[in-house]
């Protein structure tokens, strides 16, 4: 009875050691989670044809969000977005929001207290849909086929984004690019690891107001956009 109950007082443990290296693990648990997803986002499969969630294309503006570590907004280069409502749905009720959200989005898990969530207006015509078979940020979906006739502008983004992801020992670390329009969610208790849907803002496009600038906490447990917490954007 002792040697019985001390094997399963272990595997009870081992369980939940397993589960909190999943979640909650040290650096080096989480990178090789990450790195995995690396290679589990490049490698297509069928049911990698998700549904997308659209966008109103007959809206004059449209509401997105975009984290990042750094206070200044600059929209001469592209922006990648997602809609408020799918990204809080990821992280709200989770302990560590901000690695909810890193993982909802496909990015490294970085512990910083300097990330902020910036929530804005943009019109549709100024976003476009980061998937190889079309940027329509109307459709539901992507396919796996490639356009017969390149898309110009689109076809050289998400080529450069597959060479900049899809790597491995590099000093820059790769991300779970799907270029199926929707992120990679590397939670490893994710059952399809089907994130948000993504959207970039084209660059030189036009914000026209800034909703709310604030820490990840705030945002996710939020149902209307909070006051900025801070002033130091640009915006064209």
């Amino acid at each position: 009875m002792y040697n019985s109950g001390r094997a399963m007082t272990l595997v009870i443990a081992l369980l939940v050691l397993a589960g909190c290296t999943a979640q909650g693990g040290g650096p080096d648990a989480l990178d090789a989670v990450y790195r995995k997803a690396i290679d589990a986002a490049a490698v297509r499969r069928p049911d990698y044809v998700k549904l997308l969630k659209p966008i109103d294309t007959s809206r004059p503006e449209v509401t997105v969000v975009h984290i990042q570590p750094y206070s200044k907004f600059d929209t001469n280069h592209a922006i990648w977005v997602t809609q408020p409502d799918e990204l809080r749905a990821f992280c709200r009720d989770r302990p560590d929001t901000l690695l909810a959200m890193q993982q909802a989005l496909g990015l490294p898990p970085e512990k910083r207290n300097d990330v902020r969530v910036f929530t804005f207006r943009v019109r549709p015509a100024d976003l476009f849909r980061p998937c190889a078979s079309s940027p329509d940020i109307a459709s539901t979906q992507c396919s796996l086929d490639v356009p017969a006739h390149p898309v110009g502008m689109l076809d050289l983004f998400v080529l450069k984004q597959m060479m900049d992801s899809y790597r491995s020992g590099f000093k820059g670390t790769g991300y779970p690019f799907t270029a199926m329009g929707w992120s990679y969610d590397w939670n490893p208790d994710s059952r399809t690891h089907q994130g948000v849907s993504e959207y970039v803002l084209k660059p030189g496009a036009h914000v026209s107001n800034f909703d709310s600038v604030v820490d990840p906490e705030t945002f996710c447990r939020s149902e209307q956009p909070a006051p900025a917490l801070m002033a130091d954007s640009t915006h064209h």
